[in-house]
């Protein structure tokens, strides 16, 4: 083996690790110091800006930015029942699983139908939960603490429930939530 052979090679791997992503900031670094000394001013505009929202902030008098604290937001997906219905739908059969576990862990929230609730002995209601009006079928399906939602105990059949949680499994005709909370807007 002879020198040049080696040294070659070294310099194709360390070309390879910053390809790779495995030296990424040093890469970054390097750019940054060659673009520098190229061009000084252009790295005037490659500073970060941060940008904070403070509430009532003509109001609030603050003394260090220890004191702001983030906004809390719930964030949940834009996947629709439907959504996913076709999607396992159109599925070849034997993918019909993979594609449903794709689903899994997104946090949703629905407007549906009150079809049935049954309480179980631990104080708990499972809900089966229409997409539709005019019941075709698919569900939605949770369990939430009865003394949470003590209405459910007069609901009649089709009152109008919004109802958010995680995805804990799917199929095309239901869907199974965890972490159920439920907004009961009135009686149809």
């Amino acid at each position: 083996m002879d020198t040049s052979s080696l040294i070659l090679g070294l310099a194709l791997g360390i070309v390879g690790a910053f390809g790779t992503g495995f030296l990424k900031k040093a890469g970054e670094d390097s750019y940054s110091w060659l673009k520098k000394k190229v061009s000084p001013k252009s790295t005037l505009s490659d500073e970060q800006q941060v940008i904070l929202h403070i509430p009532n902030a003509n109001e609030t008098k603050l003394q260090s930015a220890e004191q702001i604290q983030p906004l809390k937001t719930i964030s949940s997906s834009e996947v629709s029942f439907r959504d996913i219905e076709s999607a396992i739908d159109a599925a070849p059969p034997m993918q019909r699983k993979n594609v449903a576990n794709g689903y899994l862990g997104l946090k949703v929230q629905w407007d549906s139908y009150l079809r049935s609730a049954d309480m179980q002995d631990d104080g708990k209601v499972n809900l089966r939960l229409s997409v539709d009006k005019n019941y075709r079928g698919r569900s939605v399906l949770c369990t939430v603490n009865a003394e949470d939602y003590r209405v459910l105990g007069i609901l009649p059949t089709g009152t109008l429930i919004r109802v958010a949680g995680e995805i804990a499994s799917a199929t095309s005709c239901d869907v199974k939530l965890t972490k159920a909370k439920l907004q009961i807007t009135h009686p149809n």
